[in-house]
C-alpha cells in the first residue's frame, strides 16, 4: 500500500524554518509496517517563539484508512539574543536632573519579544537622597533593538563628594544572554559654599600683643571637608618687625565645623609710629568654595 506524505506551513514556514516535503511516497507491505521520513529543521539563529507545521497523509488506496491523518511538529527555539548596556560608565552633573540608561541588542536577531530587567543599586550615592531608584522591565523585538529608562538625579544644594551608583541588567527567560551586565553612573557635585572673614577688618592696639582673625562658613551647606589656607602679607606693617607672619595655616570646615579662628602675634616695639596695616588672606584649591571676603 502506498501512502504519500506532505507538509503544510503553520507558524513555521518553509524554507525559513524547515524543508518542505511534497508527496513523499511511503510504501507498506506485509513485512513493512513502519516507514519513517526525515524532515530538515533550519537553525536560523533568530530568537523566536515556538513554531509548528503539520505533516499530512493521503492515499488513493480505498483499502487504507488514515488515522490519524495529520501530525503537528513543534520547533522549539534554542537561539539566544545577546543584550548589553549601551554605555557602562556615565558621568552627569547633579543639576542635570536625570540620566538616560539604555540597553541594546548586541548579537542575534529577534522575531519575538524578549525582556530584561534594569535595576539600580546604591554606591556612595544613595536613593532617594541622591537619585530615584529604578527596577524596570525593558522589552526588545524585531522593530526595537534599543530600550531605555530615565533615572532622576536629585539636585540637593549640599557641597559633597562626587558619588556613584550602579545599574544592572538581568535576563528574563532562557533566550537572553547578558553582556556588560553592570554600569556605573557618577554624579558630579556642582554646589558651592561661601567662606570668608567675619569680620573683614580688625583694629588692635600694639600692646594687646595679638589679634584673632576668624573665618566662617557664610553661605551653603557642607557634607564633606573643605580646606582653606590662611596667610598674611605686608602692608605698611611689615613682618617680623610689626607682627609675626602666618603662612600655610590649614583651616578645615565640614558639616560640624563652620568657624575657624587664628591668633596672629603683634610686636610691641616701643616706637611711636603711624597706624599701620597688614593683611590676612585666604586661598583654596577647592572649586566648590567661594572665598568672600578673601582678605581682611
Amino acid at each position: 500500500a502506498v501512502v504519500t506524505l506532505s507538509t503544510s506551513d503553520g507558524t513555521a514556514t518553509a524554507p525559513g524554518d524547515y524543508t518542505a516535503v511534497v508527496d513523499a511516497e511511503l510504501v507498506f507491505s506485509e513485512t513493512i509496517d513502519t516507514v519513517c521520513i526525515d524532515i530538515s529543521i533550519t537553525a536560523d539563529q533568530i530568537t523566536e517563539d515556538t513554531e509548528s507545521f503539520t505533516a499530512g497523509l493521503s492515499t488513493d488506496d480505498s483499502s487504507v484508512t488514515l488515522s490519524p491523518q495529520m501530525a503537528s511538529v513543534d520547533i522549539l527555539d534554542q537561539d539566544a539574543v545577546t543584550i548589553t548596556l549601551s554605555v557602562t560608565k556615565q558621568v552627569v552633573n547633579e543639576s542635570v536632573g536625570s540620566v538616560e540608561v539604555c540597553a541594546e541588542v548586541e548579537k542575534g536577531g529577534l522575531e519575538t519579544t524578549v525582556f530584561v530587567t534594569l535595576s539600580s543599586e546604591d554606591g556612595t550615592a544613595t536613593a532617594p537622597e541622591d537619585y530615584t531608584a529604578v527596577n524596570v522591565l525593558l522589552s526588545f523585538n524585531a522593530s526595537n533593538n534599543v530600550a531605555c529608562t530615565t533615572i532622576d538625579i536629585i539636585d540637593d544644594s549640599f557641597v559633597e563628594n562626587d558619588e556613584t551608583f550602579t545599574v544592572t541588567l538581568d535576563s528574563v527567560g532562557n533566550n537572553v544572554v547578558i553582556s556588560n551586565k553592570t554600569g556605573t553612573v557618577t554624579i558630579l557635585d556642582d554646589d558651592e559654599v561661601t567662606i570668608g572673614f567675619e569680620p573683614s577688618s580688625y583694629i588692635v592696639n600694639e600692646t594687646e600683643l595679638s589679634v584673632q582673625v576668624c573665618v566662617k562658613l557664610l553661605d551653603g551647606t557642607l557634607e564633606r571637608a573643605a580646606v582653606i589656607t590662611l596667610f598674611t602679607t605686608d602692608g605698611s606693617a611689615t613682618a617680623p618687625d610689626d607682627y609675626s607672619p602666618v603662612s600655610n595655616v590649614q583651616l578645615t570646615f565640614d558639616s560640624s565645623i563652620t568657624e575657624n579662628c587664628e591668633d596672629i602675634t603683634i610686636v610691641a616695639d616701643g616706637i611711636v609710629e603711624d597706624v599701620m596695616v597688614f593683611f590676612a588672606n585666604l586661598t583654596t584649591d577647592d572649586s566648590s568654595v567661594i572665598l568672600d571676603p578673601k582678605s581682611a
